[in-house]
């Protein structure tokens, strides 16, 4: 409660908000996506950055989008990414998303990275993050064990959420 975070527009940050409770808590985002799950929420205030729009992503990026950012502390800042390696660091596909994530990490009291299994050891075109600056690696429940002491070892805390049963 009445924590301020950062979610991105990445699609497994978009997948967290179903687990957020309706609590007093400063929600900032730069994903239309975002805004549109949490609309109907009470008791959180949601902030959308404005910017630059970019449809792929369904997100706001540019100066805009980073001169709305400034204002805050972010408390934990949560990042999706397209790859994750434990010695490079977090890379994305997008370079506008890049940039934006970039200049917040610096200014996040935590940083969340939440990925799949399928990103570990992956290393996408434009590095936003080195391995020292994450703070939580938050992944599915079929991650190498191996692959997550890597993690580890750079003093990153791993947590592994379980996979949701098909029926």
């Amino acid at each position: 409660p009445n924590d301020t975070i950062f979610l991105d527009a990445s699609s497994t940050v978009l997948s967290m908000t179903d687990c957020l409770p309706d609590i007093p808590l400063t929600i900032l985002t730069n994903a239309h996506h975002v805004v549109v799950a949490l609309g109907g929420r009470s008791e959180c205030d949601l902030i959308c950055t404005g910017g630059n729009y970019e449809a792929r992503s369904r997100s706001y990026v540019g100066a805009m989008a980073e001169d709305a950012l400034r204002r805050f502390v972010i408390r934990k800042l949560f990042v999706g990414v397209d790859g994750l390696d434990h010695q490079f660091g977090a890379s994305e596909v997008n370079p506008g998303q890049a940039v934006l994530k970039e200049r917040l990490i610096p200014r996040a009291e935590e940083v969340w990275v939440v990925c799949d299994a399928s990103k570990l050891g992956r290393k996408s075109p434009f590095i936003f993050c080195q391995p020292g600056q994450i703070d939580v690696l938050v992944t599915d429940s079929s991650a190498d064990p191996d692959r997550l002491a890597e993690f580890s070892s750079h003093g990153i805390r791993v947590v592994q959420a379980s996979l949701p049963e098909h029926s």
